[in-house]
Formats: structure tokens, C-alpha cells, sequence
């Protein structure tokens, strides 16, 4: 992989770009596209945070291989391969039926334990080293 640190111009650097781009497409995943682009995955956060055109761009690969996830998704819960994924698919496409806010509400007292997890952590410990002792 190229160590280049991604400087220059837009244009000069647009070859890489569209291979990190087309890889983000099909993976959806930031490392193996920035591999694919022969650029550290550095540089193309520092591409994004330079230029906002190849942030939108990011933006839309990443849509795009999502779509490719929920195709593919429904495309299981839709051929009985999946209960659970159509139930996911209903509470995201649906969620007035499938997923209603929940609203609890609480009254009268309400006792609250609060933990000390360093001091748990220690005791743990002292356990511990007391059953090694014996």
C-alpha cells in the first residue's frame, strides 16, 4: 500500500478516490476500501474533512451499500429464509405497527443502588488471591 499522505489537489488525487469509492460501494467497510484505493485509511478521512464533494460521494457509496444489505435482507425475510429479518424489516419500514415508542412512567419511591465498580473490581480480586493462597 502506498504511503502517500493523500496532499495535493482533488483532481490529482480523483484516480484513488474512485477506487476507494467503487470498493465502499460493494463493501461498505472504510478499511478495505482505502486498501483498495492504495491509500491509508488516514487519508481518505483527511480527503473527506478536505473536500466536501468527496464527502458526498463517501456518502453515497455508503448509501448504496446499504441499499445492497436491505435488498438482500428482504430479499431473505421475503423468501421465508428469515423470520427474524422480516420482523427487523417491519419494525424499521413500519414501526408505528411493529415498533411503537414505549412510554414508562414511574411514581413513588424509587430506591437507587449506585455501584462502585472499582471497589467490586478490588474485592473480586481479593478473592481471587485468597483462593490461591489456600
Amino acid at each position: 500500500m502506498s504511503e502517500s499522505n493523500g496532499n495535493g489537489t482533488l483532481a490529482s488525487n480523483r484516480e484513488a478516490m474512485n477506487r476507494f469509492l467503487d470498493r465502499m460501494r460493494q463493501s461498505g467497510n472504510v478499511y478495505l476500501s482505502a486498501k483498495a484505493a492504495g491509500v491509508p485509511r488516514r487519508t481518505v478521512y483527511y480527503w473527506r474533512k478536505k473536500w466536501s464533494t468527496f464527502a458526498a460521494e463517501w456518502n453515497d457509496a455508503k448509501d448504496d451499500a446499504v441499499d445492497k444489505l436491505d435488498a438482500e435482507a428482504w430479499r431473505r425475510a421475503t423468501d421465508g429464509a428469515s423470520d427474524r429479518l422480516l420482523m427487523f424489516l417491519l419494525k424499521a419500514h413500519k414501526p408505528s405497527v411493529y415498533n411503537p415508542a414505549v412510554k414508562q412512567e414511574i411514581s413513588g419511591d424509587v430506591d437507587v443502588n449506585i455501584v462502585d465498580w472499582h471497589k467490586v473490581a478490588e474485592q473480586n480480586q481479593q478473592q481471587w488471591e485468597d483462593l490461591e493462597d489456600e
